[in-house]
């Protein structure tokens, strides 16, 4: 496992402080463990449809620079 460090404005931290009294998270770590994989979870399809586009359009460039 890998540790990340960031710098939160204190409003954000206020807010989750909050949430983690009010027994949604049981610390810090473990709401933005599920933040990011929310976030993850969400955009993983459209990021893939972007790298495919990406694929594509990169294939059909190489095919016309052959012909």
């Amino acid at each position: 496992m890998n540790t990340l460090t960031i710098q939160i404005p204190d409003t954000i931290e206020n807010v989750l402080n909050k949430f983690i009294s009010e027994g949604y998270f049981k610390s810090k770590e473990e709401l933005f463990l599920s933040a990011i994989s929310d976030f993850i979870r969400r955009n993983q399809l459209e990021l893939m449809e972007t790298f495919a586009k990406e694929d594509i359009k990169w294939a059909f460039q190489i095919k016309d620079d052959k012909f």
